[in-house]
């Protein structure tokens, strides 16, 4: 079976690299999107969670 990068969806560039091999130990991983949501909800409480967070993911 012949998978490329796309194949594997969001996850597939975060965790290999362009030829399919797993990212080496000790590799940095880096995702924006997370670290935006964790800010939001420090910033705003729970309810940034619920009330925005939570919502967006559910109607993508």
């Amino acid at each position: 079976m012949n998978l490329s990068l796309e194949d594997l969806g969001a996850a597939g560039p975060y965790f290999f690299t362009k030829d399919l091999q797993a990212k080496p130990q000790g590799h940095m991983l880096k995702n924006p999107a997370y670290g935006k949501a964790l800010r939001q909800i420090a910033q705003q409480g729970v309810s940034a969670f619920y009330e925005a967070i939570l919502p967006r993911i559910w109607w993508m």
